[in-house]
């Protein structure tokens, strides 16, 4: 297979050769795979890598906070008065006292909700203080290694297996991603474990090698590698 560099510039590709069904992983646009001729012409999608820009963990609280304060569905006098915090000018706080209770995560910014289409799961159980299921290494506010600083949100159903997801901003918009590596949720039906059992347990059994979804759970370690692997510092 020949990947074809003919949208050119100075971000444009060399031509290079790879093997059928390979996947390619470039950071900058689509590319098209042109096969061999006596193959037909077939374009495929490609895995994106993401970028971040590097911030505090104050200045991404003031985003999201600056985010949700202009929301349709924000009531400062009501949401302040819930979580006894009346003054907006320690935003951490603000969010971890709330533990993303109230907060509209799923649709918080139009990147957001387009980020989080990637897997179906209810907002009925939201926390981003210590997180669910042994997310509590990850969960809040945290600066990895590589210098991403990210908010990270435990959500799902009572009936649901809660899944992770982070809030990091690439340096333009607040940007929303939900790990695959060690965050369990069925990848074939792209919903939370609970909703389907029979494809749950098949999923889980294949992921995590465990016989009924409920035993699988998250694995910190391998959502950071995840994390880190997929958004990159511009």
């Amino acid at each position: 297979m020949k990947l074809d560099n003919s949208q050119g510039g100075h971000n444009g590709y060399s031509a290079t050769y790879y093997t059928s069904g390979e996947l390619i992983t470039c950071g900058r646009r689509d590319v098209k795979l042109l096969s061999c001729p006596a193959l037909h012409l077939k374009e495929r999608k490609v895995t994106m890598a993401r970028y971040f820009v590097k911030t505090d963990k104050e200045h991404l609280a003031v985003m999201i906070l600056t985010a949700f304060s202009t929301h349709d569905k924000f009531r400062y006098d009501e949401w302040t008065e819930n979580y006894g915090v009346s003054n907006w000018s320690h935003p951490i706080k603000v969010i971890l006292k709330s533990e993303g209770d109230g907060i509209p995560w799923r649709n918080l910014t139009p990147k957001i909700a387009s980020d989080l289409k990637k897997c179906e799961f209810d907002m009925e159980n939201v926390d981003c203080k210590s997180g669910y299921d042994g997310a509590d290494k990850i969960a809040g506010f945290r600066t990895l290694p590589n210098g991403l600083t990210y908010l990270g949100v435990s959500a799902g159903g009572d009936w649901e297996s809660p899944i992770f997801f982070i809030i990091y901003s690439d340096g333009k918009h607040l940007r929303a991603y939900m790990p695959k590596d060690g965050n369990p949720w069925n990848t074939d039906t792209k919903q939370a474990y609970g909703n389907d059992e029979e494809s749950d347990n098949k999923n889980a059994k294949k992921r995590f090698g465990v016989n009924h979804y409920d035993e699988a759970h998250l694995d910190a370690d391998l959502i950071i590698k995840d994390i880190e692997s997929r958004i990159q510092p511009k």
